[in-house]
Parts: structure tokens; sequence; C-alpha cells
């Protein structure tokens, strides 16, 4: 069932996208490449959390909050604000997301920046928006409770989370996973 609705969210748009001739370029709606979809299978050994209309949802790979998602139809304005709570209650510990809006979003909820990689094209996400959205580099978050400040102020929290990234050396693949085991503040 979960890989139903995240597939459904996700792909939704796409299409018309495609008729409008707007697909791939900076005019383009369709968001569903920042979302990673596992294959399947793979969702069997996870812990799946859906909202009752099955239009929004995450998963937890052990501490790790995966496939977080919100369909375009759902008319919760920041479905995050019930998420991402969940999310941690459920002892979920870490994440990773597109630099962007998202880190300035999860850190409203103690996820803060603590390892950021470059974007490899080789790995990009199929029917990446270059066009729109460039590569921005990928940023790994640990839970650090009552550590993110601004909470309820967005533009200062954004200065400080683009501060906070700036201030990230680049690391490796190998190198992620244990700087975010590391940096959890429980």
């Amino acid at each position: 069932m979960f890989h139903t609705a995240i597939e459904a969210a996700k792909n939704d748009g796409k299409e018309l996208d495609k008729i409008n001739g707007t697909f791939g370029t900076g005019l383009s709606g369709w968001f569903g490449a920042f979302v990673y979809t596992y294959p399947e299978d793979k969702y069997k050994d996870m812990r799946k959390f859906l909202t009752t209309d099955y239009l929004g949802g995450f998963c937890l790979n052990d501490e790790d909050i995966v496939s977080v998602f919100k369909h375009p139809l759902s008319t919760q304005k920041s479905i995050l604000n019930s998420l991402i709570p969940r999310a941690i209650q459920e002892n979920g510990r870490r994440l990773d997301c597109f630099d962007g809006v998202l880190p300035i979003a999860y850190s409203k909820f103690d996820l803060v920046p603590v390892a950021r990689m470059g974007f490899n094209p080789a790995y990009k996400p199929d029917d990446w928006n270059f066009a729109r959205d460039k590569s921005p580099d990928i940023i790994y978050m640990a839970y650090q409770k009552d550590q993110a400040p601004y909470k309820n102020d967005l533009n200062k929290r954004r200065e400080w989370v683009d501060e906070v990234i700036k201030q990230l050396p680049y690391s490796s693949s190998d190198d992620v996973e244990n700087i975010q085991k590391n940096s959890i503040i429980n």
C-alpha cells in the first residue's frame, strides 16, 4: 500500500507537464524527482507510516527517515508538521535531502545539517530537472534535540541553515553515515 501511495504522489502531474511542454524546464510544476522511491520489495523491511487519506507518509529504515512524501492532492497545508514529529517520536534520527527548501523545513524539527556531499550526475534521480533545479548538494541531517534555533522565524531559520551548510566541508559517501550517527543528540 505504501509503495502505491508514494508512486501516485511522486508521478502526479508528470504527464500533464509533458503535455504542456514544461517537463524538464524552468516552468515545470512537477517535483517528483526530489522523493526517492525504493523498489517495492525494499519497503517490506521498513516501518511505514501513511496519513489516513493515504496522501502523505514516510518510512523508517532503522533510524533513517526516508521516502517522505505529500501527494499534490493533499489538503494538509504543511504535512511535515505531522509527519516529522511522528518520525522523531518513532526514533527517526537521520535523513538526507537536496539543498534548498528542505533543510530549512526539516530544521524546524531539530534536524540539523551535519554533512554534505556534492551532487553527482551519475546518481541523479530519474527525470531530474537540471533546467530548474541545477545540481544541489545533498545535505545530511541528524536529530539534535533543542539545538536548532528560530523554529518560529522562517527568515532567521533560513539564514541559520544556510550558514551551517556553508561551514560544512564536503564529505565522501563513506563518511556521511558515521558523521550523522555521531551527531545525534537525544
